[in-house]
């Protein structure tokens, strides 16, 4: 949970080359964040980007974070812009957290390295782990 205790003046957010106002990313948060607003002030909305950020040391706030702003709907409709999207609540993300924590270990394990700085270099070790998510997320549909 993080405070604000400064007018921020946050007046937009840039993501993937697109400004949102405000009142946009507070929709957002709300939808995002599964909690009420706290306040209609930009420091309550830079607090809550700050629970969304920050995702160091968390495979279930980086699947957050991913889902939430490097994504979009199946139909190619940014998620920032829309009402009708559906974000996944935070046990979800537990599971995929704890989905791809268990895909990334097995690749250390079967590869020669057994370093994570190896994979995190390999196009083809990303690729790898990428595709083993992939396939682990849809088993569990």
């Amino acid at each position: 949970e993080n405070y604000v205790t400064h007018n921020g003046d946050f007046e937009f957010y840039k993501n993937s080359g697109r400004y949102y106002d405000t009142g946009s990313i507070q929709k957002f948060l709300v939808k995002t964040l599964h909690v009420p607003l706290p306040s209609t002030v930009d420091s309550a909305a830079v607090a809550g980007m700050m629970d969304l950020l920050r995702v160091q040391g968390s495979f279930a706030l980086s699947a957050r974070y991913a889902i939430s702003f490097k994504m979009e709907n199946a139909k190619g409709v940014d998620i920032l812009e829309t009402d009708t999207i559906l974000l996944f609540k935070p046990e979800h993300y537990e599971t995929i957290g704890k989905l791809f924590e268990k895909q990334l270990d097995k690749l250390v394990e079967d590869s020669d390295t057994k370093m994570l700085e190896a994979i995190s270099s390999s196009p083809a070790l990303r690729s790898r782990l990428v595709f083993n998510v992939t396939e682990s997320l849809r088993s569990l549909s």
